[in-house]
């Protein structure tokens, strides 16, 4: 449960004008989510083709319809720019309503949703979602990337004898790093991430220079630690290594000489989220869809005013 969501949010945009409840999608969306084990919230809402918009959605976001599956929604966007969904105008400091905002605030002050008190509340429904499988329209693996571990890739970084140069540069890295992963398929097999097969190598959350330094030393190490394989065009140099012990030693085993192991213990000595390893590197997150709504998923820790539906 610790690695599961607390809300499910996604951005919609198919109620324009004066849509309904069918034709913009809305009944298929309470249909998706109506199992759902956590709360679900539009985390945008507002088509803007039709202006100005008349948000005619709002009753039905909070009246019988949609309130037994839908927490709410958050409106896109409070200040006005160049897309034009913007309640307010902001000039001088002063907040100056558009037309949106005063037809926002006529709709929004009909709704009377009907919640429950937080102590009448009982649960129905704990089942933990499950992931899709892999599809055209789904490129998630259920498989979580390691957790961030600063001690991990700073005892990484100071057991190595060949690191890469602490002064390049974005662009340079890039570069560097489509030059050393591409001299052998296990180099950059330690820093891999595959979020379609949830591959990823002990140090894909390093950051890029620690990265970087883990590929070059593994090359080095390939190539018999021949002086000239620690070069790079200047970008890479030799170190002593610091001989790891303790923390760092423990650490160190888990993840493996190619980075490729699983590591268990996050740096106060608990557990930590694990992960499958693998020699695949990819770096490519791709979007995906689910049904007919572009989705995101919101992490939420806390009470979000305005949103809920159940009555503190």
């Amino acid at each position: 449960r610790e690695e599961s969501i607390d809300f499910w949010g996604y951005n919609i945009y198919s109620w324009c004008g004066d849509s309904s409840f069918k034709e913009s999608g809305y009944d298929k969306v309470v249909k998706e989510f109506s199992t759902y084990s956590v709360p679900v919230f539009f985390a945008e809402y507002g088509c803007n083709e039709v202006r100005p918009r008349k948000f005619t959605d709002v009753p039905v976001m909070y009246g019988p319809l949609m309130t037994p599956v839908l927490s709410g929604g958050i409106v896109y966007m409070y200040f006005q720019e160049q897309n034009n969904y913007g309640l307010v105008d902001i000039k001088d400091d002063k907040v100056k309503p558009r037309v949106d905002f005063e037809n926002y605030k006529g709709q929004i002050t009909k709704v009377n949703p009907k919640g429950v008190n937080m102590k009448d509340y009982t649960s129905q429904n704990e089942e933990l979602q499950k992931c899709p499988d892999i599809s055209s329209g789904w490129k998630a693996s259920p498989s979580l990337p390691p957790s961030p571990n600063k001690e991990l890739c700073s005892c990484m970084v100071k057991s190595l004898s060949c690191t890469a140069k602490s002064s390049l540069s974005p662009k340079e890295l890039g570069e560097k790093f489509g030059v050393v992963c591409g001299l052998g398929k296990n180099v950059c097999a330690g820093i891999a991430k595959n979020p379609e097969e949830g591959i990823y190598g002990a140090y894909s959350m390093c950051d890029p220079h620690e990265q970087l330094a883990f590929a070059y030393d593994t090359y080095y190490k390939q190539q018999n630690m021949a002086r000239d394989a620690c070069d790079f065009g200047g970008a890479a140099h030799l170190q002593t290594p610091t001989k790891a012990t303790g923390a760092c030693a423990n650490l160190l085993k888990q993840a493996g000489d190619d980075g490729t192991g699983s590591v268990t213990s996050s740096p106060n000595g608990g557990p930590a989220s694990g992960t499958k390893s693998s020699a695949a590197f990819a770096t490519t997150i791709p979007a995906f869809n689910m049904g007919l709504l572009s989705v995101g998923a919101y992490v939420v820790c806390g009470v979000l005013a305005g949103m809920g539906i159940i009555l503190m």
